[in-house]
């Protein structure tokens, strides 16, 4: 009979042997934050997919963000959001994304920005947390993370709200960008790609 213990280390040599195979990441709540195909899962009015992947992977792709000139009648920069809801309680919050904005454009962002609504559902009422993750102007895509620690754990039934865009830091436009790779992770301990039961 195999103990307690001969079961961590089957589980720690599996882990170090399929972690780069099996890439994965606990307690995901977006849905489609790899833009693999496309925008599904999102709320993207006039937003736009791109093949342009944030790890050239040919079978993923973007999403393209656009903020137009400034002008009379212009519409404001074009948004991607997507409101997901916690399927069991938590302390922590990982949130990430990449970002990029293509060289040779005036000065702009890329921002995503994650809202915490601790006693909603669908992402309404006040937000407990905001928080914003933005990359500048590089030609390069920028990864970004941070992780939130609740002092008071978040209950399932709470909702997470992500919104991205592509913003000019003044008046010249139109600017444009790609945002790849968003996720918010509830906590759990990740081994080599695996989260361990408690």
């Amino acid at each position: 009979m195999i103990d307690r213990t001969h079961t961590a280390l089957l589980c720690l040599a599996l882990a170090a042997g399929l972690a780069a195979a099996t890439p994965l990441r606990a307690g995901e709540l977006l849905v489609n934050g790899g833009f693999d195909t496309d925008l599904s899962g999102w709320l993207a009015p006039g937003v736009t997919w791109s093949p342009l992947d944030a790890d050239n992977d040919p079978a993923s792709g973007s999403a393209r963000l656009t903020d137009p000139a400034t002008g009379p009648g212009v519409p404001p920069p074009l948004l991607i959001h997507q409101c997901a809801t916690l399927t069991r309680p938590t302390h922590v919050l990982v949130f990430s994304m990449r970002g990029l904005l293509p060289g040779g454009q005036p000065s702009a962002r890329i921002t995503a920005t994650l809202n915490v609504h601790r006693h909603s559902p669908d992402c309404s009422g006040g937000a407990v947390a905001i928080v914003p993750l933005t990359t500048t102007l590089s030609g390069a895509w920028i990864p970004l993370s941070q992780t939130l620690a609740f002092a008071g754990e978040l209950p399932a039934g709470a909702s997470v709200a992500v919104t991205g865009r592509a913003e000019r830091d003044g008046l010249d436009g139109p600017v444009f960008g790609h945002l790849d790779r968003v996720s918010v992770a509830q906590d759990g301990l990740l081994l080599a790609g695996f989260e361990l039961p408690p």
